[in-house]
Formats: C-alpha cells, sequence, structure tokens
C-alpha cells in the first residue's frame, strides 16, 4: 500500500517466491534489505501498467520486424545483375548492424541511420571502391535493388545515396550470371572481371589505387622484432 511505502507486488509472477512466515522471518534477519509482503497483496498498479505498455511495443516490434523481414529478404542473399539497371550500394557493417536488429529479441537494439561514408573519399566524396570490378573479395558492401534502397531510406534514413548501373551483354562475354553480395563459393560460370557501367558519384581512381595500398601496408606484421610480410592475394 502506499501509505507504508510500497506499491505491491510486481505483476512479473516469474520474479516473486513464496515463503512461510518463518521463511520471511529469517530472510528480514540475514538480508537486512529484503523486503517481503503478505501473499495475498495487489498487484502494483503503477508497475503492472507498465508491464502492460512493454507488452505492447515488444508486440509492435515484433510485427514491424516481420513487415521488414518481407521488405528487406533482398540482403540475405545473392543478387544476380541485370543488364541496364540501376542498383544502390550499402555499407556492409551497417547491414550487419541491421541483420543483428531484425534477429534479436531486445527492444533496446538500435540500427541507426545508413552510413556510407566509409566507401567514399573524405575530400572528393567519389567512391574509393569500384563495385563494377567483380574480382574483388569480400567487398565492403551490398548491392540492392531500387525498391529496397528505397524501403531502407523511408525506415532508417541515412546516406550519401551511391548508385551503380552495369552494363554487360551475356551473350558476348560467354558468362552464364554476374552475381553479386556473396555468390555461392562453388559457382563455376560467374563473371570476375570489370564491368562496363556508371556509378554516381564517380569513382577516384586515385583513392582506389590509395586504398589498395594502405590495405597492403596493413597487411605487415610486426611480431617480437620480426617484419612478416604476407603477399597482397
Amino acid at each position: 500500500p502506499a501509505g507504508e511505502g510500497r506499491r505491491g507486488l510486481t505483476p512479473d509472477k516469474g520474479a516473486r517466491r513464496l515463503a512461510t512466515q518463518e521463511a520471511a522471518g529469517v530472510l528480514r534477519e540475514v538480508c537486512g534489505s529484503a523486503e517481503t509482503l503478505p501473499g495475498d497483496s495487489e498487484e502494483c498498479a503503477l508497475c503492472a501498467d507498465k508491464a502492460r505498455l512493454d507488452a505492447e511495443k515488444d508486440k509492435d516490434l515484433k510485427a514491424k520486424k516481420v513487415e521488414m523481414r518481407k521488405n528487406l529478404k533482398e540482403i540475405a542473399q545473392a543478387l544476380t545483375l541485370k543488364n541496364h539497371t540501376t542498383y544502390y550500394l550499402v555499407e556492409e557493417s551497417w547491414i550487419d548492424r541491421l541483420k543483428t536488429f531484425l534477429d534479436s529479441s531486445l527492444v533496446t537494439v538500435e540500427v541507426g541511420p545508413v552510413d556510407n561514408a566509409r566507401l567514399l573519399d573524405k575530400e572528393s566524396k567519389n567512391l574509393i571502391f569500384n563495385p563494377l570490378d567483380m574480382s574483388q573479395k569480400n567487398p565492403p558492401f551490398l548491392w540492392v535493388s531500387i525498391d529496397t534502397w528505397k524501403y531502407i531510406k523511408s525506415a532508417f534514413g541515412g546516406g550519401p545515396e551511391i548508385s551503380v548501373s552495369p552494363l554487360f551483354d551475356q551473350s558476348s562475354n560467354g558468362v552464364a550470371s554476374v552475381v553479386v553480395n556473396r555468390p555461392p563459393l562453388k559457382a563455376t560460370s560467374l563473371f570476375t572481371g570489370v564491368l562496363a557501367g556508371t556509378t554516381h558519384p564517380p569513382i577516384c581512381e586515385e583513392g582506389v589505387e590509395m586504398r589498395k595500398a594502405m590495405e597492403r601496408i596493413s597487411r605487415l606484421e610486426y611480431v617480437e622484432g620480426t617484419v612478416t610480410i604476407v603477399k597482397a592475394g
């Protein structure tokens, strides 16, 4: 009761423990901070309201995630490119946070807005990765369709927007398909060259070479006075 400085029992029955009067006395004696209430006490009204609101919030979040999974199923699978079609790039670590959010049961997990800054030169704001180079292993971005990009922008915001429009003729290059976003490892007929096409913003060739040079430098390991040089792949 409020007059006694108590609000009542917690509505979480799993957090309650029923004890005899004698056991409750021992608890109060051994643990001075232990608080006991009569078994017939009413539930705390404030706690019950909070529990109800939390349950509704959790239900709404679960429904939201179900909808998101339907609209974002593209991020969990390989994507076969189409000629003369515009796609968009999304930085990989943001995609990882999105996947964690969709898979987590915690309400507190945050995704935040898209941040593609890692893919761009800090000064020119042009690309320091060539998305049309299909020989890259595990590039730090995913390709998404225009519909998926619009959904991501609407739900999370952020940017900058990076578009890619590949141009290729399957009949002339002799490949079965052009696949991105971690294609199957055992695929044997995938194109691994450099596609023609356009990007916005444009590719900064100097920035691409500088990034590659920095990546090669990062492969140097200094261990107990010995420099180990790992040949770049």
